[in-house]
């Protein structure tokens, strides 16, 4: 599903169609995948403002590779029943330096960070920072 016509910056490098697009929800026509509310638009900023958005000012290039998802488009990626990627406090990327971006991260404040051998998984949310690493 195209995006664009209707995006909306959260952040200098960042717009909301990199958090919410998703190829599985597209073949499985899960709409409501594409319509997110304000709730999590404001989630989705805050993490985009404190990780991935500070992340690219220090290492250069960061892909989304998954932001928000829907309760259907998470079942259908067998995603935990308590991911935060349900609520817009998380996100999967790449990077060109993993360990660059490891290391930058865990200085920050964070909930979360699974690492795993090609991407990283972050979860930001303000009341709730645990600054946990795992290694998968």
């Amino acid at each position: 599903m195209r995006l664009k016509k209707y995006d909306i910056r959260l952040t200098p490098n960042f717009s909301l169609s990199e958090f919410i697009v998703s190829e599985t929800a597209d073949k499985k026509k899960f709409k409501e995948q594409f319509y997110v509310d304000f709730i999590i638009t404001e989630n989705l900023q805050n993490l985009c403002v404190n990780l991935p958005q500070p992340l690219r000012n220090v290492c250069g290039k960061v892909i989304i590779l998954s932001g928000y998802r829907c309760q259907r488009l998470n079942n259908a990626v067998k995603g935990s029943d308590h991911s935060q990627h349900l609520i817009g406090c998380a996100a999967d990327f790449r990077v060109p330096d993993l360990k660059r971006a490891v290391d930058y991260i865990s200085a920050i404040e964070f909930d979360q960070m699974i690492i795993y051998q090609n991407f990283i998984h972050v979860s930001y949310t303000p009341k709730r920072l645990r600054k946990q690493i795992i290694y998968k």
